[in-house]
């Protein structure tokens, strides 16, 4: 890809009928669109579109599967509303594994830019703009292909205003993940799938593989978003899911993620059993190496909003459902040792990255659940620290360990 010249993929002001050039107002799920292509106070020209209920969807366009991608636009709206990078397969088919982040609030129209990756199985991808709770404004779309360092630069820049991460890894990290470490030191190509609901999804989006690949200089690192929303264990462990959702992908590392699992270890240890029991897989060849496997705690999601949303939800005795949930962190941490997998606390290390922070919550979040671009680099710097070679601790202000534990 010529580094001068990045392809535009997709490009309007607006100025000419969006229908007309493949775009479409969608409705919401249970109502009608809401939207228009309004003419007068544009960021640009006289044109532009709106939508208060629904989405405005873009023609779809050719994408590069696991390439970089820079979005650019201008936007109006009192409160933050959403984005959408939407991929298709081969055969057209939509991936559940989108790409979703916030269109910052602004009271007068304001330029606002960001990167992703798409989905390594993508062949096309579309764009969504769709409100949260108040009219949404764009002008002036821009999508084109973009180059690793830029994409990294921006990535960089979110995280030097976030606070900084302070995770400590263990010593021990790498115990069930020795053919992980040897690919990324020898540039042999690593396979990571990640499992899980929209928080696994985010985690995957963070685009912590260049973290890892600057840390790394001779990885080559190959991210799979396997997800679906709401979606957890509980599911995969069913009717030969772990076939379609991991096996097929040949993972050479499967991260388990997300908060959906039900609280429910147990449908955690179904997953790791099915995925080591059936290495060969439709797709997969009967060589293929058992991956490697890591749990993630939750994370992201307030822990009083999910623990509601389960005691509500679930049919166990309100004793046992809260004794589940209070167990569930020390249940994870004990299911590694007896499975053999490796985890990471990402709960706690996000938790202690906020409380570093100046700044609310809500900053670093795009909804009530899910991060922000900002968020995301959190989730990204986590992985960084855990995956990072072994160095020497640098010592901090009066002589404490710059490794702080969260």
């Amino acid at each position: 890809m010529n580094a001068e010249a990045p392809s535009v993929l997709l490009e309007t002001d607006f100025e000419h009928s969006p229908v007309e050039k493949g775009w479409a107002l969608r409705a919401p799920p249970n109502g009608s669109p809401a939207g228009a292509w309004t003419k007068g106070a544009a960021a640009s020209g006289e044109r532009f579109i709106s939508v208060r209920q629904g989405h405005w969807e873009s023609p779809p366009v050719p994408a590069t599967p696991s390439g970089y991608c820079r979005l650019s636009f201008q936007a109006r709206t009192p409160v933050d509303g959403y984005w959408f990078a939407v991929f298709e397969d081969a055969e057209g088919k939509e991936l559940q594994a989108d790409c979703c982040d916030s269109v910052f609030a602004a009271s007068g129209w304001q330029p606002q830019e960001f990167f992703f990756r798409a989905h390594a199985l993508a062949a096309r991808v579309k764009l969504r703009f769709q409100p949260l709770a108040a009219l949404l404004a764009i002008d002036d779309v821009r999508l084109q292909a973009a180059e690793t360092a830029a994409t990294a630069a921006w990535a960089d820049a979110l995280a030097a205003a976030n606070p900084p991460v302070r995770y400590a890894p263990p010593a021990t990290r790498w115990e069930h993940l020795p053919r992980t470490l040897k690919k990324l030191k020898t540039g042999a190509e690593l396979r990571v799938v990640l499992l899980g609901d929209s928080i696994a999804n985010d985690t995957a989006n963070s685009l912590f593989e260049l973290l890892l690949q600057r840390a790394y200089p001779q990885a080559r690192l190959q991210v799979i978003s396997s997800v679906r929303g709401g979606t957890g264990c509980v599911y995969y462990q069913q009717e030969n899911r772990v076939n379609e959702y991991v096996l097929r992908h040949r993972p050479d590392l499967l991260i388990i993620a997300g908060i959906s699992h039900g609280y429910d270890p147990e449908a955690i240890r179904g997953v790791i059993r099915q995925v080591r029991a059936a290495p060969a897989a439709d797709g997969a060849s009967a060589t293929t190496t058992e991956p490697e496997i890591m749990v993630l705690t939750d994370a992201v999601a307030p822990e009083e909003r999910m623990k509601a949303a389960f005691l509500k939800g679930t049919k166990l005795p309100p004793a046992e459902a809260e004794a589940q949930v209070a167990r569930f962190p020390e249940r994870i941490e004990r299911l590694a040792r007896e499975e053999g997998v490796a985890w990471l606390n990402l709960r706690a290390a996000w938790n202690a990255a906020l409380r570093g922070s100046p700044r609310p919550e809500a900053w670093f979040l795009r909804d009530e659940i899910h991060a922000n671009c900002r968020g995301k680099q959190i989730l990204a710097r986590i992985l960084e620290r855990h995956f990072a070679p072994d160095t020497p601790a640098v010592p901090g202000p009066a002589g404490q360990s710059g490794r702080d534990q969260p």
